[in-house]
């Protein structure tokens, strides 16, 4: 079932990608919701996107004390886990790749 609608979700980003080539999703929220309406959409779901991954953190962060770290503070997880997240983004797909084949 996530699969069928993660499917729709990248069919419908496919063709606001064929009818507004070269443009992000923000500059096509701003071209079809206008630029007051377009700013609140984009702050919204900025929000929205900090909120959701700030919980994810929380939950695997967690997740970690619990299992394997238990009298290691959480501050510190959160802080190794993010600072692999932003060296994995920084160095590609490919590093990606290979630690999810190593996992």
């Amino acid at each position: 079932m996530g699969i069928c609608i993660s499917l729709c979700i990248i069919l419908i980003y496919a063709r606001l990608h064929y009818l507004f080539p070269g443009k992000d999703l923000f500059d096509i929220i701003e071209i079809c919701f206008g630029n007051c309406i377009g700013k609140a959409i984009i702050i919204l779901f900025t929000c929205f996107v900090f909120e959701d991954n700030a919980e994810t953190l929380r939950n695997y962060s967690q997740f970690v004390n619990t299992v394997a770290l238990v009298k290691t503070p959480l501050l510190i997880i959160w802080i190794a886990t993010i600072i692999l997240c932003v060296w994995i983004v920084k160095e590609g797909i490919e590093v990606i790749g290979r630690w999810s084949s190593f996992l």
